[in-house]
């Protein structure tokens, strides 16, 4: 990875890192913007999940072309908004898959999906009337999931909360932009699981007594020690705070309060 690729990633990283996580279009466009610059491509599309298992589009960024004086088409330095395209339709996995999105986001893969011409055999059963729908044509395409939990991805009903999409003719570019998932995007990738955590508190499940007493503990007595060790039987805060961090939830406190107090 060259030094200006490391560079455009860290910059990344700080535009998301500096900012609050909230659900609008402001901090879509800035997360959609970072995205676009540390991956160097042209155009890279947001979506985020319905509360029907859909995906709607969020932001889609394009970075502006050009006609040089010879003709040819020469990338420009705007970074424009681009219309976005209409809900995109998840199907479930019991039914036949109806855009490249449903492919990806039921893929069994934790990291990106990479399709090189539209080439995977999942996609090449799509009908054609809808292969169209939601895919570059003829170029190599990437879709990079987030999910609520790190191990969704096992599940082949779970549809990622976030996706990012775009597309990539050159194969050149295709071997840069793969070497830099394997390599350098760890850090982003994880910075943004975190911020989506922020915004979309993923549901309660698999915990055990223990570890729902430690929530409740915190819904119920906030920062009042004494009680909250009282209530875990656990002799020490420092021991509860560290078994609290385990559960890998950002703003424990607020987390415990909206599942078992507001909609238990």
């Amino acid at each position: 990875m060259s030094n200006s690729q490391a560079a455009n990633i860290h910059r990344a990283t700080a535009i998301i890192a500096t900012r609050p996580a909230q659900d609008t279009d402001t901090y879509w466009y800035a997360v959609t913007m970072a995205i676009h610059a540390a991956l160097g491509v042209r155009t890279v599309l947001l979506t985020t999940r319905t509360e029907d298992g859909q995906h709607q589009p969020r932001q889609m960024l394009s970075q502006h072309s050009f006609i040089a004086p010879d003709g040819s088409v020469a990338p420009g330095a705007l970074l424009e908004q681009r219309p976005l395209p209409p809900t995109i339709p998840i199907s479930p996995t019991n039914s036949n898959h109806r855009s490249m999105h449903s492919v990806a986001a039921h893929h069994t893969e934790p990291a990106a999906l990479v399709v090189r011409g539209n080439t995977d055999p999942l996609i090449e059963k799509l009908d054609r009337d809808v292969r169209y729908q939601d895919e570059w044509a003829g170029k190599t395409s990437y879709f990079i999931p987030w999910y609520d939990h790190p191990d969704d991805w096992r599940d082949h009903h779970t549809v990622p909360r976030m996706m990012i999409s775009f597309a990539e003719i050159r194969r050149r570019r295709a071997d840069e932009i793969e070497e830099i998932f394997e390599t350098s995007t760890t850090a982003l990738y994880d910075l943004i699981a975190y911020k989506l955590r922020e915004i979309y508190p993923p549901p309660l499940r698999s915990l055990t007594p223990r570890e729902l007493r430690l929530l409740e503990a915190e819904a119920n007595y906030g920062y009042d020690d004494d009680a909250i060790m009282q209530h875990t039987s656990i002799r020490s805060i420092r021991t509860h705070r560290r078994r609290l961090s385990k559960l890998d939830i950002p703003n424990p406190r607020a987390y415990a309060i909206h599942h078992t107090v507001i909609s238990p």
